[in-house]
């Protein structure tokens, strides 16, 4: 220090740094504080680069001080900012210096105080201070701040003192020095700074707090801190361990008997195929239970490694990575990963450490143990076992830095590495005397005791005999933990329980020695490993629990559903039987307890009668009480669940007879609306009959007569007029007989006889037989409205038949009474709906019902609205492409009995149509079998001349091929284009349907072009290869004698046809759909009397309905897609009444899409089939399937 200096200054005493260079030099010299002005000083080791922080950012060395002094004169504005920056600083270190010297002074002349505790700490303090060197550190850096004490779990005297060449705004420094354990041990004493902690102290700072603690002790500090600090120095070390590892201990989460304190679960949302997986974090909640979980971010469920399970990283490394790679990676920073990869390398031959020669290198895991023992003055120190490692907490703490993973190498065992898992219990133990390094005193017994006894069931612990007091026999005392799991499954765990009360192990696992006992009672007991294994075994078979779960021992899942209910029986009966019962363990909901068995005697029920259905409420009575609700055992019996769980505790069983019952009704049910059970007119019936007791039924009087009208009607016989008895064949009487008997009690029918068979002469029965009952509304296609006169006159005279549909035809509603018949059609039914719909009709018939096989449409609604006591749909053709179709007949002539469409759809229509679901087609064909009559004329009417089919396959020419395949490629390319158009749209727009239509369009004109030319290209020649093959046909039929129906669903090409038939000489007559109604009967009688050989008819027109017998060739030109619709159009011919035999020839153009169209026809005429027969169904195409065809491929 030069010696111009003054004596012990102030910091107010310093002037400040003159602005003269000259001057400026003498002032440092007299300051001491050259090293901060010298340029050749300036970035030296010895004296750093001092800075100055400005609020803008910048650093300025003060190196520049002379230059920017010198230049004064020539600098701006920031020019003077740095010279007084630089100026400042200089004022501060001499401050700096000044302050440390005088700090110095005073330490030096410390007076020791009077009490003898912090005289001795003085002492301890003084000696620790001659052993270190002087102080080497820059003059002016440093600058004392102050000294406090940190009274925590861990005290410590704590120094600070700022540093001026601290890289950032807050120089502070801190000096730590730790005070438990300080009369055994030399200071220690550490350094934090910023965000770097716990490094060792610079000597030169060391030596400073030390000056400071002798200072604050000897008078400097308060008196309040005085005796704080006096308090901390004459606690017992081990005191302050178990302070911390109270801290520790309460870290954790609370212990948690019946399961996890929090757990990830993974929610699943969208509807399939499109589900999205989302991790959850569920937590326990006050009353019990888990939440349902708050959604947590991947990133953040993988980081909760306390919480994580194995199935739980399997899930979230698939999420990261779908193929399987660890989705962190496997370098040194990531220590899961490396954990898991070195877990995996224990049993791999060719590990290696990357040292020199590559030596071997041996992965091992163990778990870990804590052992306390015992010195000569019964002073307990502890160590923890690591398989061969015996370590101590704070090395132990080196190895595991995330406080869960453990991956050690010992000294004596460099080339092996042992892995570990710390509980969270363990992991607290390690911290709490790694950071408190400390013996435990004898006194400290019972506190120590007191907190490890509770860790027994998670902490590997080891004590001193002299420690843990009497040792007694264990007792073995089973204890079964049921867990029930969300899916329903029972995870079942068989534990012991050495000590009443005491912790809870696997058998065979955990502590030899269990702690139990407080103070003077203290004791433990040895358990008998052997001995527990054997007894939990016997009693794993006595409750018949199978193999444990993934090899886990003593780990049982009992499968979810009746399985787990059964064994809850059976665990609760051997509870019962035991004279030394069974301890079983549930989680905090409470246990699920066995309510008994729940018969049909049990059942009441209320019914009430609705429009179209009854509905049905009611409730069981068990045993103890409780009733169950019939919602509650409905959906029982639809799960084919033989129990019932109430409140979500008690289970009860389901007697046999009353499951049949139930799962009647479910199979019966036609819908649901909350407690509410909708059934039909005879579902309700059928199952109401299996009741025990009519006490049992609670039913309005509409119910009661209903069950009266439908007991008689098992007795009725029709009553029908002289000219229907003579005409109607036998199978036609059962028919009759049949529909008479649903129509007693009011259930709708479908006489779905095949065509020809003469469903409207049953009809007419039908309508003669109700004609009390009130008038009658039929409706049929306008071509048959003159048959169903005719036919009526013919065989009914004594109903009252007319037509309506002339104008004025509404005043006839008014006169209407018994034995009235209205015949009219379904345009006219749709325009007059209103008015039809407020006549009370005994009965109506629908004649080709199929005209309303799309619920949808304004036909269907305007049918529907109509009231009717009882309704009849006759049709040849219930289903034609979807069973959706049967769904809408059923819906206007029965509702109720299909349930709603939504329901239909879900249970019956995608399953059946999208995959081919064979149960839920027999169990839709059981359910309309009642009221569905359907005869073949093979089974039935065996008088009928046989039916040939004949498929003759036409070959284009030339022209019309190269025309084909020209338009078929262009249509391709053209889907092709607006297929991925398609698949760009956005914003909800159509995608699919769009191609459907686009390819609909295409098939249409392929199919027209396989017929002739000029149906797509006007301009095309007057020929093609099907009007040759047809004009040589014909001239066949002529020979032969032959009469043929003609029928083509284009009018087009009977426009083509017609011509050439007439240039060849043969007489033709045509029906289309421009053909008016009247004269239509005019036609068809003059075909039946002889007068033309051919008679033209489009598909759509004259396909249902005309009776044309005296035809016995019938010609399609070409296939319609659904072959009923066709197959109806050929029993124009074959029918009853015709005699010859008839021939049914396809003109079917090879290698188009004609011969596509016809092998669809057999997966047609299975849908029809597999509902109303019981055999397989198809479905309607796809568009995939719809571009097939234009391609040349049938759909499989």
């Amino acid at each position: 220090m030069p010696q111009s200096r003054p004596g012990p200054l102030l910091g107010e005493d310093i002037p400040s740094p003159p602005r003269d260079p000259v001057r400026l030099a003498g002032w440092v010299k007299t300051w001491g504080v050259e090293a901060f002005a010298s340029l050749t000083a300036v970035g030296s080791p010895e004296a750093p680069l001092p800075r100055h922080r400005f609020s803008g950012g910048r650093d300025v060395p003060l190196s520049f001080l002379e230059l920017l002094l010198q230049q004064s004169g020539t600098l701006g504005g920031m020019g003077k900012l740095l010279q007084d920056a630089a100026l400042e600083r200089l004022s501060q270190a001499a401050l700096a210096r000044a302050t440390l010297e005088e700090a110095r002074r005073r330490f030096e002349q410390a007076t020791p105080p009077a009490d003898p505790v912090l005289a001795g700490f003085t002492d301890w303090l003084l000696a620790a201070h001659r052993r270190l060197p002087p102080d080497t550190r820059v003059p002016g850096r440093h600058a004392p701040v102050g000294v406090h004490v940190e009274a925590a779990a861990e005290p410590h005297l704590v120094y600070r003192e700022d540093d001026l060449y601290a890289p950032t705004v807050d120089g502070t420094v801190k000096c730590h020095l730790r005070l438990i354990g300080w009369e055994t041990d030399v200071p220690h004493l550490s350094v934090s700074q910023g965000h770097k902690h716990d490094q060792e102290a610079h000597p030169g700072l060391q030596r400073a707090a030390l000056e400071a603690f002798v200072r604050f002790v000897c008078g400097e500090g308060s008196q309040d801190a005085l005796e704080g600090l006096r308090h901390v120095l004459v606690t017992p070390g081990w005191s302050y361990l178990l302070q911390r590892l109270d801290g520790e201990l309460d870290d954790l989460p609370e212990p948690d008997p019946e399961g996890e304190e929090r757990r990830i679960g993974f929610r699943v949302t969208g509807q399939a195929p499109l589900l999205k997986v989302q991790p959850v974090l569920q937590k326990r909640q006050r009353g019990g239970g888990l939440s349902v979980g708050a959604r947590i971010d991947w990133r953040e469920a993988a980081a909760m490694e306390d919480v994580l399970t194995p199935e739980d990283l399997q899930v979230i490394r698939a999420h990261f990575d779908p193929v399987g790679r660890p989705p962190y990676g496997t370098g040194p920073h990531d220590l899961r990963a490396t954990f898991a990869c070195l877990l995996a390398m224990r049993e791999h031959p060719r590990t290696f450490w990357d040292l020199p020669g590559h030596p071997a290198l041996e992965v091992a895991s163990a778990s870990v143990a804590v052992r306390f023992v015992e010195d000569a003055a019964h002073n307990l120190s502890s160590t923890f076992e690591l398989g061969p490692l015996s370590l101590s907490a704070s090395a132990l703490l080196r190895f595991t830095p995330d406080r869960r993973h453990v991956i050690a190498v010992g000294a004596e065992e460099p080339h092996r590495i042992v892995l570990a898992t710390l509980t969270p219990q363990t992991a607290a133990l390690v911290k709490a005397f790694a950071n408190t390094d400390v013996r435990l005193a004898p006194e400290a017994k019972e506190d120590l005791l007191a907190r490890l006894q509770p860790l027994q069931g998670q902490v590997d612990l080891s004590l001193p005999a002299s420690w843990i007091g009497e040792l007694r026999p264990a007792r073995f005392e089973p204890v079964v933990r049921v867990e029930p799991q969300q899916s329903g499954a029972l995870d079942v765990t068989l534990l012991v329980r050495p000590l009443p009360r005491g912790p809870t192990w696997r058998p065979g696992q955990g502590p030899a020695v269990v702690l139990g006992g407080v103070y003077q009672q203290r004791h433990s007991v040895r358990r008998d490993f052997a001995q527990e294994e054997l007894a939990a075994a016997a009693l794993a078979t006595r409750l018949g629990l199978d193999a444990p779960e993934d090899d886990t021992p003593f780990s049982y899942r009992v499968a979810a559903g009746d399985a787990a209910f059964d064994w809850l029986t059976q665990l609760q009966e051997l509870q019962s039987a035991e004279d030394n019962p069974l301890q079983v363990e549930w989680p905090r909901e409470g246990p699920l307890v066995a309510g008994g068995s729940v018969g049909r005697a049990q059942l009441k029920l209320r019914v009430n009668t609705q429009r179209d259905w009854f509905g049905v409420q009611g409730e069981a009575l068990a045993a103890d009480g409780t009733t169950i609700r019939l919602a509650e055992l409905l959906a029982a019996a639809r799960e084919g669940r033989r129990y019932v769980v109430v409140a979500g505790r008690t289970f009860y069983r389901l007697a046999e007879e009353l499951r049949q019952l139930l799962e009647l009704a479910e199979a019966e049910r036609t819908d649901a609306r909350g407690d509410l059970l909708q059934l039909g007119r005879a579902q309700a019936a059928r199952v109401l009959s299996l009741l025990d007791h009519p006490e049992q039924i609670e039913a309005d009087a509409a119910f009661a007569r209903f069950r009266r009208r439908l007991d008689e009607s098992e007795d009725i016989e029709p009553q029908v007029g002289p000219a229907l008895t003579a005409a109607l064949r036998p199978y036609q009487w059962e028919g009759v007989r049949f529909l008479a008997r649903l129509a007693h009690w009011g259930a709708g029918a479908v006489l779905a006889d095949e065509m020809g068979l003469g469903k409207t002469l049953q009809a007419l029965a039908l309508l003669e037989h109700r004609a009390p009952e009130g008038p009658a509304l039929v409706i049929a296609p306008t071509s048959v409205n003159a048959n169903w006169l005719a036919e009526a006159a013919r065989f009914a005279p004594a109903l009252r038949v007319q037509a309506y549909r002339e104008a004025g035809r509404r005043e006839l509603l008014a006169t209407l009474g018994p034995g009235d018949v209205l015949v009219t059609s379904y345009a006219i039914a749709v325009l007059d709906a209103g008015a039809l719909s407020e006549v009370p009709f005994a009965s109506l018939i629908l004649d080709e019902a199929q005209a309303i096989k799309n619920a949808s449409t304004e036909r269907a609604r305007a049918v529907r609205s109509l009231a009717a006591d009882w309704k009849l749909a006759l049709t040849g053709t219930p289903l034609e492409n979807r069973v959706s179709e049967l769904w809408s007949l059923f819906h206007t002539v029965s509702p109720g009995l299909l349930g709603s469409w939504q329901r239909f759809r879900a249970v019956f229509a995608v399953p059946i149509e999208r995959y081919g679901d064979l149960e839920r087609r027999r169990r839709l064909a059981e359910i309309i079998r009642p009221y569905v009559l359907r005869r073949r004329k093979a089974e039935v009417a065996q008088e009928l001349p046989p039916r040939t089919e004949v498929v003759r396959k036409v070959s284009l020419g030339p022209t019309e091929r190269r025309a084909y395949e020209t338009l078929r490629t262009s249509a391709l390319a053209n889907i092709d284009k607006q297929q991925r158009k398609a698949n760009e749209k956005k914003n909800g727009e159509p995608k699919a349907q769009d191609v459907r239509m686009l390819l609909l369009a295409a098939l249409t004109r392929l199919r027209q072009l396989s017929c002739h030319p000029r149906l797509v290209q006007p301009d095309a020649g007057p020929s093609s290869a099907k009007l040759e093959t047809l004009l040589r046909l014909a001239g066949d039929l002529q020979e032969n004698g032959s009469r043929a129906l003609i029928f083509s669903q284009f009018r087009s090409l009977l426009d083509i046809v017609e011509p050439h038939l007439r240039a060849a000489g043969y007489d033709t007559l045509r029906l289309d759909g421009t053909t008016a109604a009247p004269e239509r009967a005019a036609r068809v009688e003059r075909f039946q009397a002889g007068e033309a050989q051919f008679f033209l008819i489009s598909l759509k027109a004259g396909g249902v309905g005309l009776n044309l017998t005296a035809a016995d060739v019938v010609i399609h030109l070409d296939p319609w897609w659904n072959p009923a619709v066709e197959d109806q159009a050929s029993d124009r011919a074959h029918r009853i009444g015709q005699t010859r035999p008839v021939t049914v020839i396809r003109l079917i153009a090879e290698d188009t899409v004609e011969e596509a169209v016809l092998a669809l026809h057999a997966d047609k005429r299975a849908l029809v089939d597999g509902v109303l027969e019981g055999t397989g169904v198809a479905g309607a195409l796809s568009v995939d399937e719809l571009v097939g065809l234009i391609k040349g491929r049938t759909p499989a």
